[in-house]
């Protein structure tokens, strides 16, 4: 059958096959057709009806077969003999083929193109075949020849090349970073060639990207996907083909087409590949190691992949010359230009200029300094003396007005007095209204009596009140000449802002503390020591680790210069435990709790409250390690020490008691956690009140476990009791609060209840807006979670919508927030009917939770429970036997971990006993 008779006999076909037989036959008489045409029709129709081996697919489906893919080896396509089939996917499948026609000796790879399209489609393919033939640009594939399989199928001949896919080739060759970007700046220039000859891709991705022996990359497949769509009269029934995880916002929901769809997937490009692992090659240490962690590089990657396309680069060469600014340490256009940032990267990239500036204005400052230093310093001296002298006396004068200050304050309130017993609150208040009129005229005085009282303050939980004081004693000891004192003060500010007053400031505060400190101070000094200390651990809590470790290291080194026993140098090798665990770099974190450990069984023995806290530390690292075995034995030790000091019945046990439950519930073994959390809580409403914060948090402990063993009813009740303690003490921006927020919200919804959980996740998501970035990892695992209610509720597409919002930020996240992602993403194509999409994105989920978890972990059975039930939904014999077998492996795997009510063991019974019905 030739293509237009085929073109007629399907379009007929397809206005009448839905048809009743009697209007059928009306229809058919009525088309004007020839014989031959009716007489086709009327076999597919009397086909339709007919028993057959394809009885399970539709006519359609067989008019698709007998369009699809039917070369074989052997066959000849115009001038070319195919060898054989080098790979087949959703648009066709591709031959090694050998020109056969006798003129020169050629190897070519020729696409066969799914589907028979109309005569106007083809003739449209054959003016851009012409198109495409003149793309000669060294990294792209050129199209050599092109025309119809005998049956209709269009087919395009292509350059052969000899290489393997961009990703394939960064994980068997892991190169550097720069020579990935490299690499990539090279196709951003191939696709810029493109565009400038107003051809689109459309389905750029790793697999249309080969990168041969000698690492140059080349494109394939150009133009194709724009071959096969709707343009200029192209065939309305033929589809347009795109690869889902690297098409654009706009091509997933059927628009229009442009170069910024193109520079989305070279975005989505940049995210996978800089994800590969890598090392440095050799010759790149000028560039440092990076990836997507770097900041400058996820701008980039953000710009590129914006959903709106106004806002991603103008062309691929403004992509490619963003990612050559980064190479050469300019700044780069995806970043805010501050003048912080531009300064930044200017001395990166200048630094030997500047450093040789640097050591040549010292050598004249040095020079100038040296020939006046013989001449102020005998005068220097002397009133160096004469300062020292009435500093003395000042701290003297002070001193005895703050005592007598002091007594008189507590005098008044004596109930000898008359006045009866007065809070200490009361007091304090009463101080602080007499600072100004009694001691008017005397600022180092008020100074040092509003930080002290501030201090007080803060114990009491006046936070607000506690920093105004501490801010008014440091600005009185700003009009003092008394650094160093100032620069206690701003330490001191700076551990309470860490502590109690959140962190604005903290950074700025001891760092000039520092600055103080070095330059008045002796080097060397404790007083220095402690001062880089302080700003190390400042900046470590805001995150910004890169600056903190040198700062910590420095200041270790300085505390045990200092004392080599070791005693002085604990604080900083803590700071340094926890520096390491909160960047996750846990074994480096061990060896520091370690230490400390060593250092006190030295200096204070094996019975130690020092010792055993630093087992429980050493324990809590263990954990985070998943060395669960280690873990455990290791807290248990450190708490059967903590039992002989202060008792079985101590406040302090029941934190003991969850620490050890927590290590556990994390090992897999949630129901052995129950019984120690309970204990805990037994504990402490005896010893902290059933009312506080702190038996909230312990009950959110214990709820984790009950959720996580399958007992629903009994967490969703712990749920209930904790979080409105904590809503009542902390405020709605607290991260601690909305994570519980959310997870009530998600045990909900695992329980079926869909309105209560909206409520909860809901209200999550607004605090956790309106306290960080919209980019931010706890906003991101609300909209997870929201996704989803979305698809729980019926509204699969809203969920897509929304997942699909958030695609390349979470690619950041940690490998189970990765996996809850790829779960959501795997159940809302599912609720669209997009099984085989649903399936991929659900494994994914199940590969990334037994990375991270491992195969005894219950959860990493638990999480094959969605693909079970999206394989029992697809309601055929073999789906459904294949979801029977899959839930009683889980069942069989994850049957010691449940309770024996649980709402999973009955949701894997039914799926186990599907195909039996």
């Amino acid at each position: 059958m030739d293509v237009e008779r085929y073109a007629r006999v399907r379009a007929l076909f397809e206005q009448v096959c839905d048809l009743p037989a009697p209007q059928r036959q009306a229809r058919l008489a009525a088309s004007g057709a020839d014989e031959a045409t009716l007489a086709s029709v009327q076999a597919l129709l009397e086909r339709e009806q007919a028993t057959t081996r394809h009885m399970d697919r539709p006519i359609l489906g067989l008019l698709g077969a007998m369009a699809a893919d039917e070369c074989e080896p052997g066959d000849v396509l115009g001038a070319w003999t195919l060898l054989r089939r080098i790979g087949h996917g959703g648009m066709g499948s591709v031959y090694l083929a050998q020109r056969s026609d006798g003129h020169f000796e050629q190897t070519a790879a020729i696409k066969v193109l799914r589907g028979v399209p109309s005569p106007a489609a083809l003739a449209y393919l054959a003016r851009e075949r012409q198109i495409l033939a003149r793309l000669a640009h060294p990294n792209i594939a050129r199209l050599l020849d092109g025309g119809a399989t005998p049956q209709g199928q269009p087919y395009l001949v292509m350059e052969y090349l000899d290489g393997m896919p961009i990703d394939a080739y960064c994980r068997e060759v892991a190169p550097s970073v720069t020579a990935i970007l490299r690499l990539l700046c090279t196709v951003c220039d191939a696709v810029g060639f493109a565009h400038q000859r107003l051809i689109v891709h459309c389905d750029l991705k790793p697999t249309n990207i080969l990168v041969d022996a000698s690492g140059r990359p080349m494109l394939l497949d150009f133009g194709i996907a724009r071959l096969l769509g709707h343009e200029d009269g192209a065939d309305t029934q033929t589809t347009k083909a795109f690869t889902p995880g690297y098409a654009s916002p706009e091509q997933r929901d059927g628009g229009s087409v442009s170069t910024a769809t193109d520079i989305y997937s070279l975005g989505r490009m940049l995210v996978e590949l800089l994800n590969t692992p890598a090392a440095p090659a050799a010759g790149d240490a000028a560039i440092e190691p990076a990836s997507l962690a770097d900041q400058e590089l996820r701008a980039i990657a953000v710009k590129a992949t914006a959903a709106d396309p106004a806002r991603r680069y103008a062309s691929a060469d403004a992509l490619a010359q963003d990612i050559g600014r980064y190479l050469q340490r300019q700044p780069v256009q995806a970043m805010a230009a501050t003048g912080l940032y531009r300064a930044r990267k200017f001395l990166r990239r200048r630094w030997p200029w500047v450093a040789t500036f640097a050591v040549f204005a010292a050598t004249i400052a040095a020079f100038t300094v040296r020939v006046v230093a013989d001449r102020d310093r005998a005068e220097a001296a002397e009133q160096q003396a004469l300062r020292e002298r009435d500093r003395a006396l000042q701290a003297q004068a002070s001193s005895r007005q703050i005592s007598e200050f002091l007594v008189s304050v507590f005098d008044g309130s004596h109930p000898d007095a008359g006045s009866g017993e007065i809070p200490t609150s009361k007091l304090v208040e009463q101080s602080l209204q007499r600072i100004d009129s009694e001691l008017k005229g005397q600022p180092a005085t008020q100074a040092e009596l509003y930080a002290t009282l501030a201090g007080v303050q803060r114990v009491l939980g006046n936070a607000e009140q506690s920093r105004a004081h501490f801010d008014k004693a440091i600005a009185l000891q700003r009009t003092l000449d008394d650094p160093l004192v100032l620069a206690g003060m701003l330490s001191k500010r700076a551990m309470l802002s860490r502590a109690s007053f959140g962190r604005d400031g903290a950074v700025a505060d001891a760092r000039e503390a520092l600055a103080l400190t070095e330059r008045h101070a002796a080097p060397g000094s404790a007083a220095v020591a402690a001062a880089v200390g302080l700003l190390g651990r400042t900046l470590s809590d805001d995150h910004q680790h890169a600056l903190a470790q040198p700062l910590l290291l420095r200041a270790l080194a300085l505390h045990e210069a200092l004392d080599p026993s070791g005693a002085g140098s604990i604080d900083l090798l803590e700071a340094l435990g926890l520096h390491f665990q909160s960047k996750g770099e846990y074994p480096q974190a061990a060896v520091y709790f370690q230490r400390i450990a060593d250092i006190d069984l030295k200096l204070k023995g094996p019975n130690s409250r020092e010792y055993y806290a630093d087992l429980e530390s050493l324990g809590t690292v263990y954990g985070l390690m998943r060395r669960f075995d280690d873990a455990e034995a290791t807290l248990r030790r450190a708490m059967d020490g903590f039992r002989q000091l202060d008792g079985e019945d101590s406040a302090e046990m029941a934190w003991h008691l969850s620490q050890l439950g927590r290590v556990i519930d994390n090992s897999g073994r949630a129901r052995d956690a129950i019984p120690v959390y309970r204990q805990a809580l037994e504990i402490g409403a005896r010893k902290m009140g059933v009312d506080s914060v702190s038996y909230a948090v312990l009950l959110n402990n214990l709820a984790v476990a009950q959720r996580r063993s399958g007992d629903f009813a009994a967490a969703e009740r712990s749920y209930a009791q904790a979080l409105p303690i904590m809503e009542k003490n902390w405020p709605a921006s607290d991260a601690t609060l909305n994570r519980v927020g959310t997870d009530f919200g998600n045990l909900l919804l695992a329980a079926g209840k869909l309105d209560a959980a909206h409520q909860r996740l809901s209200t999550a998501l607004r605090n956790k807006l309106a306290a960080s970035d919209e980019h931010a990892a706890p906003v991101l695992l609300s909209h997870i979670a929201m996704a989803e209610w979305e698809s729980r509720s019926g509204q699969p597409g809203r969920a897509l919508a929304r997942l699909q919002k958030i695609a390349v930020q979470a690619e950041l996240l940690d490998t189970l927030d990765r996996a809850a992602y790829a779960r959501q993403l795997g159940l809302a194509q599912a609720g669209q009917g997009q099984a085989e999409l649903a399936l991929q994105a659900l494994q994914k989920a199940e590969q990334l939770t037994r990375q991270l978890l491992g195969e005894h972990d219950p959860r990493s059975w638990l999480v094959m429970l969605d693909r079970a039930e999206v394989l029992a939904a697809q309601a055929t014999t073999a789906s459904r036997a294949a979801a029977a077998q899959l839930a009683a492996q889980i069942l069989h795997e994850v049957d010691a971990a449940l309770v024996a009510d649980s709402p999973l063991r009955a949701q894997l019974a039914r799926l186990a006993a599907a195909d039996k019905r």
